[in-house]
């Protein structure tokens, strides 16, 4: 077997979502001394198929472990790094099933969970029994934040370790990130997927108070793909009820250079997040790095992030009101948004570049890599 080998398995994009970013930035980086040798998971290719069982699935389910055996054959590694899903029945289920088949292979388990919520889905008598033989039995778990529990060693984990999300974002004014303009109106942005239970909704409310509050135009800018029927409906009817001070704009899915153009533009970011799987979203991460003050919700790990009168001001999910008051406070005081985004980059590039993420994913996997060379 290699000593430094370790076969890391993962959720990639498509579909563009927190876990298959952060994941795609880990495989793509620079992990010498260790040997990655990667096994991609892309088990949807659209937003909406997420979370859904089909046939394809289960096909491409049963390769992976066919792949994975392969790849222990050839490459000998010691080592498991794997993403599990999130807290729902499908990606749980596919869970059990890979872990279940590819685990006994390998001397250490490294489980690096993305997504929010797990321990709450595993809390029922035989899907925690279930949760602790997959999750368990002496797996090493990666969280992202203490703020959000993963099945660690309450559930039957040697190790737990906590290791803040973290991404390369370009430099203002070197071609990818622009420099922020100067402009009359108020911006507000929004990124993520379009969900009710990121806030959409609420936020579109709000923007409507405020905007009938102020006598400046404000612009509400939400970039994302929308996977819900419902709530696409429901931002028109606020488009069309909108003040005529409001513009509501909703231009899809942004890449590149477009959308740091999106950051950019804004004068602060909005997320007020309720949504089940929450856990530290990247999405607030690009904020900070690009100088931005930031309104949030008390959410999972939103306040590793954004500090309350530090970087930013955290309001109650699902409280319009209170989402309000904290646009409205960012709003009237363009030296507070100043000062709060001068922090958020601060505070980017002292704790979430990918520089630090990196540098503390080698280091657990770097210790499993040795434990493992200590197993006999």
């Amino acid at each position: 077997m290699s000593e430094r080998k370790v076969l890391m398995a993962g959720l990639l994009p498509p579909p563009l979502h927190g876990q298959s970013i952060a994941t795609a930035a880990l495989f793509g980086a620079d992990l010498a001394p260790l040997e990655p040798v990667i096994l991609p998971l892309r088990f949807s290719r659209e937003l909406g198929d997420v979370g859904r069982p089909s046939l394809g699935k289960v096909v491409h389910l049963a390769g992976l472990v066919l792949r994975c055996w392969r790849l222990w054959l050839v490459e000998r590694p010691r080592v498991l790094y794997y993403t599990p899903g999130s807290a729902n029945m499908v990606p749980f289920l596919r869970d059990v099933v890979f872990l279940l088949a590819c685990r006994p292979l390998f001397r250490i388990t490294v489980l690096h969970y993305h997504a929010g919520g797990l321990p709450d889905f595993l809390a029922c008598g035989w899907r925690r029994r279930v949760g602790r033989w997959t999750y368990g039995r002496g797996a090493w778990a990666v969280g992202l934040s203490k703020q959000v529990p993963v099945p660690g060693l309450d559930f039957g984990a040697a190790r737990d370790w906590i290791v803040a999300n973290g991404l390369e974002v370009p430099a203002a004014g070197s071609g990818g990130r622009p420099e922020r303009p100067e402009r009359p109106e108020l911006r507000i942005l929004f990124v993520g997927n379009l969900f009710a239970g990121k806030g959409v909704l609420v936020l579109a409310e709000a923007a409507c108070v405020l905007a009938a509050e102020l006598a400046v135009p404000v612009r509400l800018t939400l970039v994302g793909a929308a996977a819900e029927a419902q709530t696409q409906q429901e931002l028109t009817a606020w488009r069309e009820r909108a003040p005529a001070n409001l513009t509501i704009e909703v231009p899809g899915v942004l890449e590149g250079p477009a959308k740091w153009q999106a950051y950019a533009d804004a004068d602060m970011f909005a997320f007020p997040s309720f949504y089940q799987a929450e856990n530290q979203p990247l999405v607030i991460i690009e904020a900070m790095a690009c100088g931005l003050p930031v309104v949030a919700t008390r959410w999972r790990g939103i306040p590793d992030l954004v500090g309350e009168g530090v970087n930013g001001l955290l309001v109650e999910p699902r409280g319009v009101e209170s989402l309000v008051a904290g646009l409205r406070t960012l709003a009237l005081d363009a030296s507070l948004r100043k000062r709060f985004g001068a922090r958020s980059r601060q505070r980017f590039e002292e704790e979430f570049s990918v520089v630090n993420h990196v540098a503390n994913m080698k280091a657990v996997l770097g210790a499993a890599v040795e434990a493992a060379g200590n197993q006999h």
